[in-house]
């Protein structure tokens, strides 16, 4: 797996981590999975929002089995018909 650039912040089964990416070869982007993997164990919530050009795949099981501990969310597929009322309503399902 690559090194991330960045070191990543930890987090607490308090938050709700917000994880994004973009959909490569309908799994889960390589860089992705190295921060997923660098939070496994995590206990909260996982809210998973992806691009793709066809179809997001096996992304969203992808992160339920990458972080088998955390609560994951169902997540919301990215495009450019994608409106700031669809983020805000996916938003709300993910606080709930």
């Amino acid at each position: 797996m690559p090194q991330l650039t960045n070191v990543m912040p930890s987090v607490s089964p308090d938050d709700i981590v917000l994880v994004g990416g973009p959909v490569w070869h309908h799994s889960v982007a390589t860089p992705v999975r190295q921060f997923l993997r660098q939070i496994a164990g995590f206990k909260g919530i996982v809210a998973p929002f992806y691009t793709h050009t066809g179809t997001p795949g096996t992304y969203e099981a992808e992160i339920a089995q990458l972080i088998p501990t955390a609560q994951v969310k169902s997540g919301l597929a990215v495009d450019r018909q994608t409106t700031t009322p669809q983020i805000l309503q996916w938003l709300k399902t993910v606080a709930a």
